[in-house]
């Protein structure tokens, strides 16, 4: 029920959004000369959301987060699994096309540090793996406000250093986006 919940009220606050965008729209044109209609409802539809979790706090935006569908069309082109390196949650991504794959790519996922999650990056995740033939190992970090600063930190070094023990560290390259970005230049 309290999915059902969140969504009618995510959908009320992206209606409400779009309706000012449009009237700001025909009374003062597009926000930025080269915006479509297009370009502005869609930032639009992303923002407010954000915006209506500083009211509503980072548990609701994460409830939010978590209803968003991560549909990835290679999903079927890998194996997924739950491993731990460092006593940390890991999302381990395999190409089933080469079940031992000689290289392993450690992922940190983005989301400025208080949202996210390996789940919710899967689509990257098994683009990567897929691409690269790689494996991927996807770090599940400790996030914001609830863990102080530098518990993600140290979670993706645990976890990073724990992998090491187990393979080469030539054969192991990081990559992540926006805050795993981050966390891969200070791991």
């Amino acid at each position: 029920m309290n999915r059902v919940r969140t969504l009618v009220e995510v959908i009320a606050v992206v209606g409400s959004a779009q309706a000012r965008m449009l009237a700001r729209r025909l009374r003062h044109g597009p926000r930025r000369p080269s915006w479509s209609l297009q370009t502005e409802a869609a930032l639009t539809a992303m923002r407010a959301p954000m915006d209506h979790s500083k009211r509503r706090g980072v548990a609701w935006l994460r409830e939010v987060t978590a209803l968003l569908p991560v549909r990835s069309p290679q999903r079927a082109q890998v194996r997924l699994r739950d491993v731990r390196f460092g006593d940390v949650r890991c999302l381990e991504c395999t190409p089933l096309a080469d079940p031992a794959p000689s290289r392993t790519i450690f992922h940190i996922h983005g989301g400025g540090y208080v949202i996210g999650s390996p789940e919710m990056s899967l689509d990257a995740i098994v683009r990567i793996a897929v691409g690269a033939g790689a494996r991927v190992v996807a770090v599940d970090y400790r996030l914001a406000p609830e863990h102080r600063f530098p518990a993600a930190l140290d979670d993706c070094v645990a976890a990073l250093r724990a992998l090491l023990r187990e393979v080469d560290a030539s054969h192991v390259a990081l990559a992540g986006d926006s805050a795993g970005g981050a966390l891969c230049v200070a791991t």
